[in-house]
């Protein structure tokens, strides 16, 4: 992006489970629900107080990995094999303050008017179905303000 350093990447969980999400409206339909949704925001938020900020995306690119193995107890292996004090990493894991972090993640996307996810906003302006089939529209807006 010729140099440019100013862009800024935010991570926000917004669990698609009412279990942990307080701001997850009424009306989301059964099907949207993910079961281990609760799961894998505690892993990450877990792995961030147990190894810092390398270590929450580290376990969070495990996370979009495996999909469909996020038990707890596939979490606490993952921890192990990224050399996460794996006793630490379980403690955080069950800690209140987790817990209060993602609530606090779920109610600031709420502020915003979430609406659908991936939820993107460029330069404080929604950004629409960023997702598109063979058309990457977040390359295409960094494109263009590169060239600002």
């Amino acid at each position: 992006m010729k140099g440019r350093t100013n862009v800024r990447y935010t991570f926000r969980h917004y669990p698609l489970n009412k279990e942990c999400n307080p701001a997850l409206p009424a009306n989301v339909p059964a099907q949207n629900m993910r079961r281990d949704a609760c799961n894998a925001a505690r892993a990450a938020e877990a792995a961030g107080r147990t190894g810092g900020n390398d270590a929450y995306w580290k376990m969070h690119a495990w996370l979009m990995t495996n999909q469909a193995s996020i038990s707890r107890e596939a979490i606490i292996a993952a921890a192990g094999e990224q050399k996460l004090d794996v006793e630490k990493f379980t403690a955080a894991l069950d800690a209140p303050e987790t817990a209060a972090n993602i609530a606090d993640d779920t109610r600031a996307a709420q502020q915003l008017g979430l609406t659908s996810l991936p939820y993107l906003l460029v330069n404080g302006k929604l950004v629409p179905r960023p997702l598109r089939d063979d058309d990457s529209v977040i390359k295409r807006i960094l494109d263009d303000l590169s060239k600002k």
